[in-house]
C-alpha cells in the first residue's frame, strides 16, 4: 500500500500500486471499488504502509 499523489486530479490516495506496461494500476483494498488506471508520468508516490493496527 502506498499513498500516491495523482498530479491531474490534484490529489492523493493511498492505494495498492502495479506497473502495467506505461501504465499504473491503483487497486483499492475494498473488494466493492473498481482499481483504476493512470499514467506512468502522472503520478509520484508520497510514502508507503508499513504497519496496521486495528482494534476490533
Amino acid at each position: 500500500m502506498v499513498a500516491v499523489w495523482i498530479e491531474s486530479e490534484n490529489a492523493t490516495t493511498f492505494k495498492r500500486i502495479y506497473k502495467n506496461g506505461n501504465k499504473i494500476k491503483l487497486e483499492p483494498m475494498n473488494k466493492s471499488m473498481e482499481p483504476f488506471f493512470i499514467d506512468a508520468t502522472d503520478f509520484n508516490v508520497q510514502g508507503r504502509l508499513v504497519t496496521s493496527i486495528r482494534n476490533w
